[in-house]
């Protein structure tokens, strides 16, 4: 069974949302960090929706690579993974570009995961399944209070 997956297969209802519109401005490059290759290309479509153009990775690895040679401006990770937990590659990514902004989804999380990513560093946290307005609002919140590359916005999601 080929095609795409829909947002309904990840409990994201859309149904009461209004349709984000298409932005025509680029506004940087993220980088989507999750084992699922189903929820890398939902992330990386919502971002399309924002103006933001993703690259996708299936794992931490070459994360730390491309945060330091790329001109990324938003990382987006997951925090269960096989390898690196989204927790360390948010500890590795602040000590290489403490500036840049890291949004942490996560379907196995609470208030202590929460606490602890940010205490690492992540910019938010979202849990999974998670709002697509509450997605596109922390992009939206954190992409617009910082400058490309930089970022230090305090916001953290969730529901």
């Amino acid at each position: 069974m080929g095609g795409r997956i829909g947002w309904a297969h990840f409990g994201l209802d859309v149904s009461s949302e209004p349709r984000p519109e298409r932005r025509p401005a680029p506004r940087g490059l993220a980088l989507v960090v999750d084992d699922d290759p189903a929820m890398r290309t939902l992330v990386k479509d919502l971002l399309a929706w924002e103006g933001v153009g993703a690259r996708e990775l299936p794992s931490g690895e070459g994360l730390i690579e491309a945060v330091e040679q790329e001109e990324v401006t938003l990382v987006v990770l997951d925090k269960e993974m096989p390898g690196a937990s989204g927790l360390d590659l948010v500890a590795d990514v602040r000590r290489r570009r403490p500036g840049l902004p890291v949004i942490v989804i996560t379907a196995f999380g609470g208030s202590g995961v929460r606490a602890e990513a940010m205490r690492l560093g992540a910019t938010a946290y979202l849990d999974k399944p998670f709002r697509v307005g509450d997605f596109l609002q922390l992009v939206r919140g954190t992409l617009g209070s910082s400058a490309p590359g930089c970022g230090n916005s305090e916001r953290a999601g969730g529901r």
